[in-house]
């Protein structure tokens, strides 16, 4: 059985990255993973290093029905470690997020930062990171801690 995968996003940035040796640094790609013959395709992510080689294991984000539409995936960087955040498509849809060290370890499991919210973004903002969102149409923000953990 054949499988596909397609970038969702990827996520460029600071984590083990020192000024003076950009080279150095490393990179989180995300992808959705479907297999043929199944209904499911599951969210992933993995750490790249300079040379785009993986850095320990793919990490499994989340899974959700070929039916179903692609995940709203976002990632940043604190210069230390990522952090992506997803919409669940759950009802109601959620953002959850997940932190990730510059050597491909999840910090933590799973968090939802927001019970209800859809089309998520972050940035780092130097002490801790925004997640931006949708909700009943609006745009709306939260903060969380490094480690992905809301206020």
């Amino acid at each position: 059985m054949r499988a596909w995968w397609w970038p969702v996003m990827v996520g460029l940035g600071g984590a083990g990255c020192p000024e003076h040796d950009p080279p150095a640094c490393a990179h989180l790609v995300v992808w959705e993973h479907a297999v043929p013959g199944e209904d499911a395709r599951d969210l992933f992510a993995q750490v790249l290093d300079d040379q785009q080689r993986p850095v320990g294991s793919r990490i499994f984000l989340d899974r959700r029905g070929l039916s179903a539409p692609p995940a709203h995936v976002a990632t940043a960087s604190d210069g230390r470690s990522f952090v992506v955040v997803w919409d669940d498509i759950g009802r109601p849809p959620a953002i959850l997020a997940k932190p990730i060290d510059a050597s491909g370890t999840p910090l933590r499991g799973t968090r939802i930062v927001a019970p209800e919210g859809t089309r998520p973004g972050i940035v780092f903002d130097g002490e801790s990171y925004v997640v931006g969102f949708e909700r009943a149409g609006r745009r709306e923000r939260i903060r969380i801690a490094r480690d992905g953990t809301p206020p």
